[in-house]
């Protein structure tokens, strides 16, 4: 039943987001009740409908008086579908009382009929229910006045005519009208005071959720905080290292944290700044194993020893040139003895 009954809401209420505020909670409790008051009213009249509209010889007024309470159905169902609770809701209530005014009307009033004045009260506990409280006044006035008009204006039995001259005029209009004030002022009392203590309950939960969000806010602020002064503090410790001559520290923040873009731009300028000093330090080695090998060469060229030289690796991008130094100078000494060792052959 409640699967079903969570089709028909969809069904015959539009389609609208989540409600977040007292006043869309409130729309959808009245679309709600709307529909359901709706699919009990269908679910008890359309079956019959057909028999009243076609199959009806002994009653004139039944087929009129079906298709009218069939059309009001299908404008409240139309109403509601669109969103105008409060229209649907008086389409609602007009069927009610139509259905019992056009039985009153189409006979000749009689005792046996006088029962039907005590389901005018339902018109006014819908009203009351499904519009603002104040309509189960208006309604209760209107069934008031319908009753005064059928008690007046439509033909009478003989038997009710009796009931007339015996002067009972207590049973057939006071006892009714009476009731009708007493359960619209009733209706109109209980419904106020339900809908201020719901919206009271709406505005309580409304504060509720609003001291959560503060108190959500205030912990993200703290935390923001605290993010921010670890932050600061690893920064300011890194900028002193750096203030030292020590390129190689980092900020070490988690992805996620406040600065982490600051932190990772710190970070980059000092990779850049890490690999120029060590490029500068790299230039300033070659050129002091530029200068030491100019040293020994020249040493080697002025003393004639160029043969004999052997030049130290640098770790330096020298080094190539190094090598290929020492190898000239083997290449050359072996030549050298060669050629000696052939002139003393000779000899």
């Amino acid at each position: 039943m409640k699967r079903f009954m969570t089709w028909w809401y969809a069904f015959s209420m539009p389609k609208r987001g989540p409600d977040t505020t007292p006043g869309e909670r409130e729309r959808s409790r009245y679309a709600r009740l709307t529909s359901g008051f709706l699919f009990l009213i269908c679910l008890l009249f359309v079956p019959i409908s057909p028999i009243m509209i076609f199959d009806s010889p002994n009653s004139p007024s039944s087929p009129p008086i079906g298709i009218g309470t069939l059309i009001l159905l299908a404008c409240a169902f139309g109403f509601g579908k669109a969103g105008w609770n409060y229209i649907s809701a008086a389409f609602i209530v007009a069927y009610n009382i139509l259905c019992i005014s056009a039985v009153m009307v189409t006979n000749p009033l009689d005792p046996s009929l006088l029962p039907l004045f005590g389901i005018f009260p339902i018109s006014v506990i819908m009203a009351g229910a499904l519009l603002p409280p104040i309509a189960s006044l208006v309604v209760g006035v209107l069934c008031c006045l319908d009753i005064a008009l059928i008690s007046q204006l439509v033909p009478h039995t003989p038997a009710y005519q009796q009931m007339l001259d015996k002067g009972l005029f207590t049973v057939t209009l006071i006892v009714p009208v009476s009731i009708q004030l007493m359960i619209s002022v009733m209706t109109y009392v209980i419904m106020r005071n339900l809908i201020n203590t719901i919206r009271r309950a709406d505005r309580a939960e409304e504060i509720v959720s609003l001291q959560q969000e503060l108190a959500l806010h205030v912990r993200t602020q703290v935390q923001q905080k605290q993010q921010l002064e670890e932050g600061f503090q690893k920064i300011a410790e890194t900028h002193a290292r750096i203030s030292n001559g020590d390129l190689s520290v980092r900020v070490n923040l988690s992805e996620g944290h406040m600065l982490w873009n600051v932190a990772g731009s710190l970070n980059n300028l000092l990779n850049r700044m890490q690999r120029m000093k060590s490029d500068a330090d790299m230039l300033i080695a070659t050129r002091q194993a530029a200068y030491q090998v100019s040293n020994v060469l020249h040493q080697a060229v002025t003393m004639g020893t160029i043969n004999n030289v052997h030049l130290p690796t640098t770790g330096t991008p020298l080094d190539p040139v190094i090598i290929e130094l020492n190898n000239v100078a083997r290449s050359a000494t072996s030549h050298s003895q060669s050629r000696y060792g052939n002139t003393l052959g000779q000899h």
